[in-house]
C-alpha cells in the first residue's frame, strides 16, 4: 500500500457490467484527475482462470483479473477521492468477502461515504438522451440525487458488486449510493459512452468536480453512429430478402390475372 495523505475521501468503485457504463465512468475519472495507485487486493481467492490462450503455438501470458485503489487529493475545496476498479466480477460465492475487503481497506483511508456506477438498461432508442437512475442507502442522500434529477429506482435488484457494495456499506454504517446510467437493451453489450457520461455529470455536482467529458461526448457520437451503420445495413439485408422471397413467390405461383390500371400484376405479391 502507497501512503498517500487523504483527507475523509469518497469512495467511488466500479466493476464490469452492462456496456461498460459504470468502469468505464470510473476509469475516465481516474485518467482525467491522473489518480495515483495506492493499493491493490490479491485477486487469488476471487477469481477462476480456467485455462490458458494460445497463438502461434505459443501462450499468452495470463492476464489475472486486478483489484486496484487509486487515490487523488483534492487541489480545491472539494473533498479528496478513493477510486477503486476491479476488472472482473468474483466467482459465485465470494462477491461478500470481496466487498467486505474493499470496504476495509478504503476505511484504512479515512472513507465515510461511497458510490458505485453501474448501467440501467431499458427500451430506450440508442440516440435518446441518458438518464440516470440511483439507490441510496441514505434517505438524506437520495433526497439530494433527486434533487440533481437522478429517478430514484422504487424497486427492483442490482446485480454485481456494483448494487451489493451499497447493501454492504449499510450494514456498516456507511453512507452509500449507485447511480446507473441509462441504456439500450438492445446494445447491453456494446460500450455506451453516453450512459458513463450522465453518471460523470452527477458524481461531477455531487463532489464539486472540474471535468472535461467531451471526449466521451465524441466517443458517444462515434458509437451512435456505427450502431446507425449497423442497423441500416441489417435493414437493407432483411428488404433485400424479402424482395427476392417475393419475386420468387411470384415465379413459382403465375397468375392469370390481367395487369391492373396502376401497372402492378394484381396477382402478384407486394412489398411494404
Amino acid at each position: 500500500m502507497q501512503k498517500l495523505e487523504l483527507e475523509e475521501p469518497v469512495l467511488i468503485a466500479a466493476w464490469p457490467g452492462m456496456g461498460l457504463v459504470g468502469f468505464n465512468a470510473v476509469e475516465y475519472l481516474r485518467g482525467s484527475l491522473g489518480a495515483d495507485k495506492v493499493a491493490e487486493i490479491d485477486s487469488t481467492d476471487f477469481f477462476a482462470i480456467p485455462g490458458i490462450q494460445v497463438k502461434d503455438g505459443l501462450t499468452v501470458p495470463l492476464k489475472v483479473p486486478t483489484n486496484a485503489f487509486h487515490g487523488w487529493k483534492n487541489p480545491g475545496p472539494g473533498k479528496d477521492l478513493l477510486l477503486f476498479l476491479g476488472s472482473a466480477q468474483p466467482v459465485t460465492g465470494r462477491e461478500l468477502a470481496l466487498s467486505n475487503l474493499v470496504l476495509q481497506v478504503a476505511q484504512l483511508f479515512g472513507v465515510h461515504e461511497i458510490f458505485t456506477a453501474a448501467a440501467m438498461a431499458a427500451q430506450i432508442d440508442h440516440l435518446a438522451p441518458s438518464r440516470v437512475f440511483g439507490v441510496s442507502n441514505s434517505a438524506e442522500e437520495a433526497s439530494q440525487l433527486a434533487g440533481l434529477g437522478v429517478l430514484m429506482l422504487q424497486e427492483g435488484e442490482i446485480g454485481g458488486l456494483n448494487g451489493l457494495l451499497i447493501g454492504v456499506a449499510h450494514q456498516q454504517g456507511i453512507r452509500g449510493s449507485c447511480l446507473m446510467g441509462e441504456m439500450p437493451n438492445y446494445t447491453t453489450h456494446i460500450e455506451n459512452p453516453k450512459a458513463s457520461m450522465a453518471v460523470l455529470e452527477v458524481l461531477s455536482q455531487m463532489l464539486s468536480l472540474s471535468l472535461d467529458l467531451s471526449p466521451l461526448a465524441e466517443r458517444a457520437r462515434y458509437i451512435e453512429a456505427q450502431i446507425q451503420g449497423f442497423l441500416a445495413t441489417a435493414r437493407s439485408q432483411s428488404e433485400s430478402g424479402s424482395a427476392e422471397s417475393g419475386s420468387e413467390s411470384e415465379e413459382a405461383t403465375p397468375s392469370d390475372d390481367e395487369d391492373d390500371s396502376s401497372g402492378t400484376k394484381s396477382g402478384g405479391g407486394a412489398i411494404n
